[in-house]
């Protein structure tokens, strides 16, 4: 634990590391910059280090969904209106849309995502009102909504409300058999006949099992063992589970619903476990940046981690706006990915990750000064 310039509160160094690699990696991701086996820990590894930290504060639930309702989902609706303006505003300049585009980008960002399975009625009514098809001259499926990235915050609610709530029942039951249970019950998709359910209960199940897993982590004491032949098998075999999931094609389940790779709710189950190895092999390799060598490293990621909120919430508006300014400068055409959350202009790897750097230091930093302008006034 310590305590350093940007917070009052001490803080457990390595997680804040974690923490930051996973936000700069979500960065990227938007942008195209990174792929393959980095989607199976990005997103886990953010939940894991969530139990690792959870802590009970005694307050009834009341009183802990108020908080966690405005940390979260006040910040998560605001931002989705936010975000459904400028989409009126691109979607006719860029030619994919007119100013009905805000039905679909509202009801994205209430289901949880742009990207609706093709399953029964009410998910053909849901792609339907999402999709858009009908509006774009592009005539892709789904260009994806600012808003829809914002299903991490209200699932992430979900899951502290879940977790806190089987933390208290739980008396007697295992560990392991709750983490199987929330496992399970974010696969009900696939019962035959079954509606999908929304995607942020959904993820918000699944990240709840995830924090469970921190939770034991923390119980376990794995990251205080210094033994360095039991730490160095322990690494092997979560590398090697990680390896052998991404070689059969699994993606993170916390992603996207319904693509689980190849072999289904199976590749899921896969997903789920390499997801825990993999943040557990990340999670030990960010305990070396601990050491005075990384001193200019860690106060980055440090910066970015505990400001995280801010950068989340922000960054995909200071990429639309890097980009837009891109393309007047060199007259590029746009070339819209019906995937990606802004429309990537620039096909240079190495430029698009100079603009996740700067916009994530650019935004920890901006948030840094307005908390201590705060301070000032009031």
């Amino acid at each position: 634990m310590s305590t350093n310039g940007f917070s009052q509160k001490p803080r457990v160094e390595f997680i804040d590391y974690a923490k930051a690699l996973s936000m700069v990696i979500v960065l990227c991701l938007h942008n195209g910059v990174f792929s393959g086996i980095t989607f199976i820990f990005f997103l886990p590894m953010f939940f894991i280090a969530s139990g690792m930290l959870f802590n009970d504060t005694g307050k009834s639930y009341k009183e802990t969904a108020i908080r966690y309702v405005k940390k979260l989902m006040i910040p998560f609706w605001t931002m989705m209106l936010i975000f459904t303006v400028c989409e009126m505003v691109r979607a006719p300049l860029l030619g994919y849309g007119d100013y009905s585009i805000a039905v679909p980008s509202i009801a994205a960002a209430v289901y949880g995502s742009a990207m609706v399975p093709d399953i029964g009625v009410l998910g053909d009514y849901l792609l339907s009102i999402m999709s858009y098809k009908e509006q774009s001259s592009f005539g892709v499926d789904a260009i994806l909504p600012l808003s829809c990235h914002m299903w991490f915050l209200p699932a992430m609610f979900i899951a502290q409300m879940v977790t806190l709530v089987l933390m208290r029942l739980k008396k007697n039951l295992p560990t392991e058999i709750l983490i199987i249970l929330l496992l399970l019950l974010s696969f009900v998709e696939y019962i035959p006949g079954m509606q999908p359910l929304p995607y942020c209960l959904t993820r918000g199940l699944l990240g709840a099992a995830y924090m469970f897993v921190g939770i034991e982590f923390k119980r376990m004491h794995l990251f205080e063992e210094n033994r360095i032949g039991v730490l160095g098998i322990l690494m092997i075999c979560a590398g090697a589970v990680t390896v052998i999931a991404d070689s059969l094609g699994t993606i993170n389940t916390l992603w996207i619903r319904c693509i689980y790779g190849p072999y289904g709710v199976f590749g899921g189950i896969l997903a789920f476990v390499a997801g825990v190895c993999s943040s557990y092999f990340v999670l030990n390799v960010c305990r070396f940046f601990e050491i005075s060598l990384f001193a200019p490293i860690k106060k980055l990621l440090s910066l970015i981690s505990i400001h995280s909120m801010t950068v989340y919430l922000w960054h995909l508006l200071i990429f639309n706006v890097i980009y837009a300014l891109y393309t007047m400068v060199t007259e590029e055409k746009l070339s819209p990915d019906p995937y990606m959350m802004n429309l990537i202009t620039q096909s240079s790897t190495l430029f698009r990750f100079a603009v996740v750097i700067f916009t994530a230091v650019l935004l920890a930093y901006a948030e840094l000064l307005f908390s201590r302008f705060k301070k000032k006034v009031y």
